[in-house]
């Protein structure tokens, strides 16, 4: 005779038994998925804040003109400046500057771009401090020159926010100005990532 009530009862507990197990091996999964995401998130977000790249932006502050000369407002910064009036010996305020945001740990050179358009020989400049010319273009038929400089100091951690382009932040005028063509300069700001035995002209010329 068989006894219906054990073997109910035996197949009850393995039932539970096997339930169980499952529950285990669900868990165990579940958690082992949850550790690998997090992991490539992980990873993830550690490539990203390596590959970011410090945010460029070229400012320079207003300049308002009173009594034939050009003063900046500090309070109000600016992509451009327009100069409708410029006299021969006065010099013009001008403090361009690049602006870096969101600091990276990523060794990279700072390059600037000078294009100068119609420049007359009675206005000139100097780059401030810590510039070093890398490359020269003209272009005889466009009057346009094409000039690229590099920063001293590399951009990466504690590399700071506002780097200037022009000495004493002014153009120099000559009392040889005559007025007579529209002149234009503009400032491109780059940054390129530094390899190992990479040098300043050689990282330019592959990026940019």
């Amino acid at each position: 005779m068989i006894d219906l009530k054990k073997r109910s009862f035996d197949f009850t507990l393995f039932r539970i038994v096997r339930i169980m197990l499952i529950l285990v091996l669900l868990s165990a999964w579940l958690l082992c998925g949850l550790f690998a995401k997090y992991a490539s998130t992980a990873r993830k977000m550690a490539e990203a804040r390596i590959a970011t790249f410090t945010t460029l932006e070229v400012y320079e502050h207003k300049a308002e003109l009173e009594n034939g000369v050009y003063t900046l407002d500090i309070n109000q910064k600016v992509s451009e400046n327009e100069y409708d009036t410029v006299l021969p010996g006065v010099d013009i305020a001008k403090d361009s500057f690049i602006e870096l945001t969101h600091e990276t740990e990523v060794l990279s050179y700072l390059y600037v771009k000078v294009v100068e358009e119609n420049l007359p020989d009675t206005i000139t400049y100097e780059m401030a401090d810590g510039w070093e010319l890398l490359d020269t273009e003209e272009n005889a038929q466009t009057h346009t020159t094409e000039k690229v400089y590099v920063y001293e100091d590399l951009v990466g951690p504690n590399f700071g926010s506002i780097v200037y382009l022009l000495k004493d932040n002014q153009l120099k005028v000559s009392e040889e100005f005559d007025g007579n063509n529209d002149f234009e300069i503009t400032f491109t700001a780059y940054l390129g990532q530094k390899n190992a035995g990479d040098d300043a002209e050689d990282v330019y010329e592959t990026l940019f």
